[in-house]
């Protein structure tokens, strides 16, 4: 079992998404609009013309758009090499050698890299400009190539000067990020080869993600429907061919064989050119040589390029340069129009059994429209292949959650977080003090590939703070590639298994796991396994058979130690000596504070200290919600606080431990109180008499103050961090705890927070926060931060 868990993505181009025309921004859009509420994505383009204005608007549910306009001097600078080649389109091409003209846009896109989980370069335009500000490799680093640019370019701009050295930037810029990213989206297979092939990039890197097709959005258009489109376009009876391209060299030049070459030799065809391409030609050009069956539409509207695919009888793609695939080819396929195409054209597109795609050269290009116009047999079945296949391989709804799905695998198992998660503190105990060493222990000990665990831990829907955390070690150590399976310690969690391992005997099931695993990892709390004072003896022998059957294969995680009294009855000081030693013969244990881990070593005379480390609370924790205060307040609907209200913040399972009632009672007792509000919501872990009365003692102390509210619920991950991102302070007056994970998510918040003296939670802060051991001192940090005294 995962936990559900927020990656941060940033796509960079410098064009802008909305209006989608043009492959390109079809692509960046079908893409990234829908990889899943997991993956929040903003992507940061701009205008490859003047007169634009800045720009920031949400495109779907999870796809942010900011558009930065370049700088005039930019504009000025690419405008002067583009005169050298003749008028030639190298914005792009160069973005890399102008980028610094434009600065708004370059520090834009720096922010919004440094503080992303996976950074997409869609074309490596951006990638020189932003490169200093990745932090590789706890990022993701991704290439989405629309084509092989090197490849592409070189074609387009090889003039044996300036065009070869623009030409020459671009493939160095494009191996770069090959060699640099952690994966390459490739449009096709071809384009996946001639990586391999010109760049030697390994094929295990390379990923096909084909360009596609919103389907729902282009309807089949059947024959009666098709008439009424030809009638809007007062074109009678006369059969017409699409063709739609923006201002693109392969696309110029398909364009210019229509109008040389299929137009005159097929007078009774109307041939629609559609898009940006209509720019290079003219209807004067048309008239001057009488051709009379060409149509230049220029720019359509996303209504009109429907009209005219639903009057078409035919599509066609006459490409003869280019790389990756023309999203063009799905939009005449959605629209069930049978296609003729040059082998280029339907590059990366799958043919099955059935032909979907009419392919021809140049040379056989008219016989080709002309079969298609005249079987209509054939024509329907290119037309309803055309349109099966898109809905099952194109669907632009279904290619953007698969690729969430991918960047999230990727991802997890790029992640990377021994280093910062295991400190080795101690290994020698002199005087009740620890030595801190340089050292570091691994919770699995590495041996360079996957190994199977098992993690024995409460999971969700338990209702209980170590089954959130057992859910994220999981993550944790699929994201470094092992292969986990959880062992829940009851039978009501989710787990792969499940057992009863509370009492007696029963922890003896997990000797099964002995000859199945490399590691296990127990996330241990006393109550998960001794249910009695009874169970303290069997238990206790159970527990040295495991250690002693499973040594060096297993790790002890240890939550909230329990320090049994040394003395007292016979049988009182007996389960403290079967304590001790299952403490002494416990392999390797890991603690959340120092605190914890020393008093535990000092209590049970625990002189060897090198199997005892420290393991930061929380530092393999991820966001669960990326929403900021304002935004979180208004998702949790906080009516009764105005938008400069000062929240403070008690959260989690409310018993009498917590503490929650101190901080309620400070409030109660301040006056002249202004735009500050405490919130103590959460619930009762485990329904017993005490903790009931706990909770109703609470809301009758909230009852009737407009400063405090009560809110009784389970929270989901998600709700809990909306709740701290809201929040400005997190209190935690707890009155008997060693480490807390709710300090521990508020500090992944960079939330200022009060904690109460006891166990370790000091360990948990920083020098911004409130430490405090009465109830006085506890009022006296609060009245300060309020009336801004401190």
């Amino acid at each position: 079992m995962t936990q559900k868990q927020i990656f941060r993505v940033t796509v960079l181009d410098m064009q802008p998404i909305d209006p989608p025309i043009g492959g390109g921004r079809l692509r960046l859009l079908g893409l990234y609009h829908g990889m899943g509420e997991c993956l929040p994505t903003t992507y940061i383009g701009s205008y490859d013309w003047e007169g634009e204005k800045y720009r920031h608007h949400r495109l779907s549910k999870t796809l942010e758009e900011i558009d930065i306009p370049l700088s005039e001097q930019h504009f000025v600078e690419c405008a002067k090499l583009q005169s050298r080649l003749g008028g030639k389109t190298i914005i792009d091409s160069c973005f890399n050698l102008l980028g610094h003209h434009s600065s708004e846009f370059v520090e834009t896109a720096k922010s919004k890299v440094a503080e992303s989980d996976i950074v997409i370069f869609s074309h490596p335009w951006v990638y020189p400009l932003v490169k200093d500000s990745l932090r590789h490799p706890s990022q993701l680093v991704v290439y989405d190539s629309q084509n092989v640019e090197g490849l592409l370019r070189t074609s387009l701009l090889d003039d044996g000067g300036l065009g070869t050295e623009i030409a020459q930037n671009v493939v160095s810029i494009e191996y770069a990020l090959c060699h640099n990213c952690d994966l390459i989206l490739a449009c096709s297979q071809e384009d996946r080869e001639l990586f391999n092939k010109l760049y030697n990039i390994p094929f295990s890197k390379i990923a096909i993600v084909p360009n596609g097709v919103f389907t729902d959005k282009i309807p089949y258009v059947s024959g009666s429907q098709k008439k009424i489109a030809k009638k809007k376009l007062n074109l009678g009876d006369t059969p017409m061919a699409i063709f739609m391209g923006s201002s693109y060299l392969p696309n110029i030049e398909a364009a210019r064989f229509i109008i040389d070459e299929l137009a005159p030799a097929l007078p009774n065809i109307h041939f629609a050119i559609c898009g940006g391409v209509c720019d290079q030609f003219s209807n004067g050009e048309l008239q001057q040589r009488n051709i009379t069956n060409v149509i230049l539409t220029g720019f359509l509207k996303e209504s009109e390029k429907l009209n005219y695919l639903a009057a078409s009888d035919l599509a066609i793609n006459p490409m003869f340069s280019g790389s990756g695939t023309n999203i063009k080819m799905f939009d005449f396929m959605a629209a069930g129009l049978p296609v003729i195409s040059t082998p280029i054209g339907a590059r990366g597109i799958l043919q099955l059994k059935n032909p979907t795609i009419h392919i021809c050269n140049e040379n056989e290009f008219i016989n080709g429209i002309q079969k298609v116009l005249q079987d209509h047999d054939y024509a329907k079945s290119l037309s309803q292949s055309a349109r099966n296949l898109v809905e099952k391989k194109y669907s632009w709804e279904k290619i953007s959650s698969n690729l969430g799905m991918l960047l999230c695998k990727k991802y997890l198992q790029q992640k990377k977080y021994i280093s910062s998660l295991h400190q080795n503190v101690n290994n020698q105990y002199n005087s009740h003090q620890l030595n801190e060493l340089s050292n570091q222990e691994n919770l699995v000990e590495s041996s360079g590939k996957s190994q199977k665990i098992y993690i024995v831990s409460t999971y969700p829907p338990e209702h209980c703070g170590i089954a959130s955390y057992g859910s994220q070690l999981v993550a944790y150590l699929v994201s470094q590639g092992h292969q986990v399976t959880t062992v829940s310690v009851n039978l009501q969690a989710n787990a792969d298994i499940k057992l009863n391992l509370g009492g007696g005997i029963n922890p003896i099931y997990l000797l099964f796991f002995r000859w199945k695993c490399d590691q296990l990892i127990i996330n241990y709390h006393r109550s998960f396994f001794f249910k009695s004072n009874r169970d303290t003896i069997i238990t206790n022998i159970v527990f040295l058979l495991l250690y002693l059957i499973f040594w060096g294969k297993i790790s002890i995680i240890c939550h909230e130690a329990e320090l049994l009294p040394k003395k007292g009855l016979l049988i009182k000081r007996l389960y403290f000596l079967l304590e001790k030693l299952r403490w002494l013969a416990s392999p390797k244990v890991f603690f959340h504070t120092k605190s914890e881990l020393i008093d535990c070593a000092s209590h049970y005379g625990l002189q060897e200290t090198n199997r005892l480390f420290l393991l930061g609370h929380g530092n393999h924790f991820q966001k669960h919600t990326l929403l900021e205060q304002s935004s979180a307040r208004t998702s949790l609907q906080l009516s009764k606080i105005k938008e400069n209200t000062l929240v403070f913040l008690c959260i989690g399972f409310v018993q009498h431990s917590k503490g929650f009632d101190r901080v309620v009672d400070v409030f109660n007792r301040l006056s002249l109180i202004k735009n500050t509000h405490l919130y103590v919501v959460g619930s009762i872990r485990v329904e017993t008499e005490a903790d009931r009365n706990y909770m109703e003692t609470l809301k009758e102390k909230a009852h009737g103050s407009e400063y405090i509210t009560i809110i009784e619920k389970f929270l989901s991950d998600e709700e809990f961090d909306l709740w701290i991102s809201a929040s400005d302070y997190v209190v935690c007056p707890y009155r008997i705890i060693w480490s807390s994970s709710v300090l521990a998510r508020a500090k992944l918040y960079q939330k200022r927070c009060i904690v109460s003296s006891v166990g370790g939670l000091a360990e948990q802060i920083t020098d911004q926060d409130f430490v405090f051991g009465t109830d006085i001192e506890l009022e006296s940090i609060i009245s300060k931060i309020i009336y801004k005294l401190g």
